[in-house]
């Protein structure tokens, strides 16, 4: 997949009219096409860069009044190099993508050696709707729309006004220039001339044709006649190119990217920009959402929303932090130490099933009757919230709790979290509105026979989820206790201890598991969970 498409560039206004309408296009150009060998050889660039960051000082690039921010770093394609001679000045184009779009735009930068040094300069197309959906089914290879030059490396050195656009048309010979009485003369390109100028204070643009009109005789090289070209006043052209090889999807991507970009609010987009980093979590949420067809753009705007509000989200396990949870210091150091335990990976694994895609969300607060936690079922969006105790006067508390127990809380409200997510991904939906038989039909479709038989139990066994957990899920919390505990991932059955931990939460009267146990040895287990919690309260974590 094509790097980068966290696209989104971020639009720069300069200070006099700077798009200009582009209406008059011919069929695609026939330049010469390169290989990035190729390019590193002629140029001497041998290491070069596939991204290319714009250099904040640059006054042009602060923020605007609208709120639109500089422009960040742009991935470059490699694949697809047009290197283009017009009168014997070299330019070779790339086509790029920024790193967070914001409208449906193609993207290029041109290289250019002008006064001993390597000069970019990046261009953005924005094809009108019709033509945007034209070029998006490759029914057209010609452009109609607005364009403009968002950066070159060399202003505020040599030129206050910057790029002209000429637009050229082709035509074979013998034959006459579309829509251009004029005839072709065997090798010269016939052409429009209609050339603008970009400037970095407010200035008209005016028509300044730069290269010598059709039939005074051949100016290229290196490819044959170009069609779509633009130039600088310096004469410089570049020859767009309005596909990416590596992503033959990428107008659906970036059609996908610039309305999710639109749907977010100003503040949101706002902390977006507001620094690197935030922009890179932002492009993690914008690719999982662009590879997950099933994810909507609402849950998308929820993974935004727990970042921009000091949360984390953690894609790999498919797990939520809330920002309660990330600023309670032993609730994130135990989640750190969990994350890559084995056992605890067995349990968010599931979560990576695409179809649909539901969400753990972990955070800290008040918990009805103080207990340890509470798994709430999932909201439309099929996030599943959890919520652990943080009661800093009560035993339950986050505080209180022993560094095991609270990975065991944590891993135990994850296992009701998997409950959830099972129906969520048996139904095909979220499971709100849905009957019990509902449910239990989709579960035995979807081969979790037992959880629909221990359902079915709960209508006269009200605490179903936890008389499944002990039965079949006791090992499995001993698992991640243990390797938690020694740092070992544990194959087969966790030492007798971690087992007899394992009943805690689960050691309630209308547990049946629980209750066929000797009294003695309810006795014994409580007494060591008890014993272990009395020596371990208040323990920090680091």
């Amino acid at each position: 997949m094509f790097k980068g498409l966290c696209l989104g560039l971020i639009s720069i206004s300069l200070s006099c009219s700077n798009e200009i309408e582009i209406i008059k296009q011919s069929k695609r150009n026939n330049s010469e096409k390169i290989s990035f060998e190729q390019f590193k050889n002629e140029t001497g660039l041998t290491d070069f860069r596939t991204s290319i960051k714009v250099p904040k000082s640059q006054d042009l690039l602060a923020r605007n009044t609208d709120g639109t921010y500089e422009l960040s770093d742009f991935d470059i394609n490699v694949d697809l190099i047009k290197k283009l001679v017009v009168n014997e000045k070299i330019t070779y184009t790339f086509f790029v993508t920024p790193k967070i779009i914001e409208s449906k735009s193609i993207f290029n930068l041109t290289m250019f050696y002008k006064d001993g040094v390597w000069q970019t300069s990046i261009l953005e197309m924005k094809p009108d709707s019709e033509n945007w959906e034209a070029l998006k089914s490759r029914s057209t290879d010609s452009f109609e729309g607005v364009a403009k030059n968002i950066y070159r490396s060399d202003w505020f050195q040599l030129y206050d006004c910057s790029t002209i656009i000429i637009t050229y048309q082709s035509c074979g010979w013998p034959g006459h220039c579309s829509g251009d009485a004029g005839s072709c003369d065997n090798c010269s390109q016939c052409m429009d001339t209609a050339s603008f100028t970009f400037c970095t204070e407010a200035q008209d643009s005016y028509i300044a044709p730069t290269i010598p009109p059709a039939g005074s005789g051949p100016h290229t090289g290196g490819g044959g006649d170009p069609t779509n070209l633009y130039t600088d006043p310096s004469g410089y052209v570049a020859d767009p190119i309005f596909f990416s090889p590596r992503d033959h999807d990428y107008f659906v991507r970036a059609e996908k990217a610039s309305e999710f970009w639109s749907s977010l609010d100003e503040n949101q987009q706002n902390w977006i920009n507001s620094s690197t980093e935030n922009q890179n979590e932002y492009c993690e949420i914008l690719e999982f959402y662009l590879a997950n067809e099933e994810i909507n753009a609402e849950l998308a705007e929820e993974l935004v929303y727990a970042e921009q509000n000091g949360g984390e989200v953690d894609l790999e396990n498919r797990i939520i932090l809330d920002s309660t949870f990330v600023n309670n210091e032993k609730a994130m150091c135990i989640y750190d130490k969990m994350k890559n335990n084995h056992g605890f990976k067995n349990f968010t694994t599931p979560f990576n099933i695409p179809n649909p895609v539901a969400f753990a969300k972990l955070r800290t607060g008040a918990v009805p009757d103080d207990d340890r936690a509470l798994t709430n079922p999932p909201d439309e969006n099929n996030i599943i919230e959890i919520t652990i105790n943080n009661n800093s006067a009560h035993v339950n508390g986050i505080n209180s709790q022993p560094n095991l127990f609270l990975c065991q809380t944590i891993i135990h409200e994850m296992i009701h979290a998997e409950f959830f997510r099972r129906i969520i991904e048996s139904l095909g939906s979220n499971p709100s509105g849905a009957t019990i038989q509902e449910i239990v039909d989709a579960l035995k479709q979807s081969n979790y026979q037992t959880l629909a038989d221990y359902i079915l139990a709960g209508v006269d066994w009200p605490d179903w989820p936890h008389n499944y957990m002990a039965e079949q899920f006791r090992r499995a919390i001993g698992r991640v206790t243990e390797e938690f505990d020694t740092g070992i991932p544990v194959v087969g059955n966790p030492q007798e201890i971690y087992m007899f931990y394992a009943w805690r939460g689960l050691d309630q009267n209308d547990v049946q598991s629980w209750t066929t146990l000797p009294g003695t040895t309810q006795t014994g287990i409580q007494n060591l969970i008890q014993s272990y919690l009395s020596s371990h309260l208040n323990e920090t974590c680091q």
